[in-house]
């Protein structure tokens, strides 16, 4: 399969449906395939229903941070929570905690809306709850990964023996608001119900079998590890998408890159591997294949590259600066006033070289390039509204 071709997209004068930032409240892993009957959404019916006999709460891993622009380009990058007391709570330095990198990857969003709760194939709610009465809508959403931390750049476009990149889909509950105080009340909730590869849960063994794929060189063979595959239910939350100070309008930039280049510009970056990524494939002598994509949206900007086998991420967050009148004569709604701010790194994992500031900047204009080390990163969109 060919390479997508990158999109852009003009300035818009009127909110962008498709923009949106997204962080994970938790994950809750389920058989695969389900037992018959198996109430879908599971996890809003814990502790109480519980017919699997699973654990009664679900638990949140990683910190999980989703960008999606206005043409529903996507970068989802996961970060492992600290296991001991001496870790940061987000690693900020590069490649000392390079295995706290759980998943990066990005690529292009699609959603359609399901017409018939009927024609869903896998369950009911829980007893007692009525799926018209809990959710605002129920779409089908697929992600289509153009670079991904597991896989090798190009892996899902390789032919025959190359371990592919997997499908990603699912099917997304949006829960009605909530009453004041109780469940959902911002009425920013969406669970999603897919299916999906975990690496760290293997199985061994050859043929078929829970993991569907092999984590070797793909021919399946007795005794080789695969990665299981399982059912899995994630709470995402929407977050406000806001204007940074001194903006007045909210803003999201993209950048990207696809190229290949000698390997010896990239040796450095290529010897730190930062997470697990059994389907790479030994590059050519000569060159290494890079992608690498960067989103601005709003407070947030988060940037992936992939180098050969290597994965370098960051992510930035923009802090405001308040200043507070206590004095009697203010009015309660001028006590506090943003007077400045400042674009903060909150996490680095990898070595190689990110051009985030860029998006940072007031101005940037579709089709600038950015140059370093070789390699060319082109800004493919712009919006504000």
């Amino acid at each position: 399969m060919a390479s997508p071709t990158p999109s852009t997209s003009n300035a818009l004068s009127s909110p962008p449906g498709a923009a949106n930032i997204s962080t994970r409240d938790y994950i809750y892993l389920l058989p695969y395939p389900l037992p018959p009957g198996s109430p879908i959404p599971y996890t809003p019916g814990l502790p109480t229903h519980n017919p699997l006999n699973l654990p009664p709460h679900p638990a949140e891993p990683t910190s999980t941070l989703v960008l999606t622009s206005p043409s529903s380009t996507f970068l989802d990058i996961r970060i492992n929570r600290p296991m001991h007391a001496s870790e940061p709570l987000l690693p900020n330095d590069g490649n000392p905690h390079a295995a706290r990198l759980e998943w990066a990857f990005a690529g292009t969003s699609f959603s359609a809306p399901v017409a018939d709760l009927a024609d869903l194939p896998h369950g009911q709610p829980p007893p007692g709850q009525e799926a018209r009465d809990l959710y605002e809508s129920v779409t089908y959403s697929k992600w289509v990964h153009w670079v991904d931390s597991r896989r090798a750049v190009g892996a899902h476009e390789e032919g025959e023996g190359v371990w592919r990149m997997p499908a990603d889909t699912g099917t997304m509950y949006t829960f009605k608001r909530g009453v004041e105080g109780g469940f959902n009340e911002g009425g920013n909730l969406t669970l999603e119900f897919g299916v999906g590869e975990y690496p760290r849960l293997r199985v061994v063994g050859g043929g078929g079998g829970a993991g569907g794929r092999d984590g070797g060189d793909g021919e399946g063979g007795m005794g080789e590890q695969r990665p299981v595959q399982m059912h899995h239910e994630e709470m995402w939350r929407d977050v406000p998408l806001l204007a940074c100070w001194p903006e007045t309008k909210k803003q999201c930039v993209v950048l990207r890159v696809e190229a290949a280049v000698p390997a010896s510009t990239t040796s450095s970056a290529s010897s730190s591997t930062t997470n697990p990524d059994p389907s790479s494939a030994s590059p050519t002598p000569a060159t290494i294949p890079i992608r690498g994509l960067i989103i601005r949206l709003g407070q947030y900007i988060q940037g992936f590259l992939k180098s050969g086998s290597s994965n370098t991420i960051e992510r930035w967050e923009f802090t405001e600066r308040i200043e507070r009148h206590d004095r009697p004569e203010v009015k309660e709604s001028e006590m506090e006033r943003v007077v400045g701010g400042d674009w903060v790194r909150v996490a680095r994992i990898g070595d190689a070289f990110l051009p985030c500031a860029v998006a940072m900047k007031e101005g940037v204009v579709l089709g600038a390039k950015v140059e370093y080390g070789g390699v060319e990163w082109v800004v493919e969109e712009v919006v504000e509204w």
